[in-house]
């Protein structure tokens, strides 16, 4: 969907996990945090971080503690559904994001 809006964007992407929701503890929302600050953050127009719904409000608190005024926009997307699911809403979500960060308005 988002190839076919015409806009260009470049992607680089990084798994720090794949984890159940029931499973998510500090050590996993550390290695997020490692895998952001192992990248130059500056040097990207922007970053999303895509997660369940079921943690999502524990993932947003703690990367605005962890990154605070970090410079450039961090979005964090997720789905009411999962992808493969016609009635999902995560890859508008994600096209929104990006163009959130593309607007340069962040």
């Amino acid at each position: 969907m988002y190839r076919k809006s015409g806009e260009s964007a470049e992607f680089e992407v990084e798994q720090p996990y794949n984890i159940l929701s029931e499973t998510l503890s500090a050590d996993y929302l550390n290695s997020l945090y490692d895998c952001l600050c192992s990248h130059n953050i500056s040097d990207f127009d922007g970053v999303i971080v895509a997660c369940g719904t079921d943690t999502l409000q524990y993932v947003c608190s703690f990367l605005s503690y962890k990154l605070g005024l970090c410079g450039v926009p961090v979005v964090v997307v997720s789905a009411n559904y999962p992808l493969p699911d016609k009635r999902s809403n995560g890859l508008n979500n994600f096209c929104a994001a990006v163009d959130f960060i593309a607007s340069g308005e962040g």
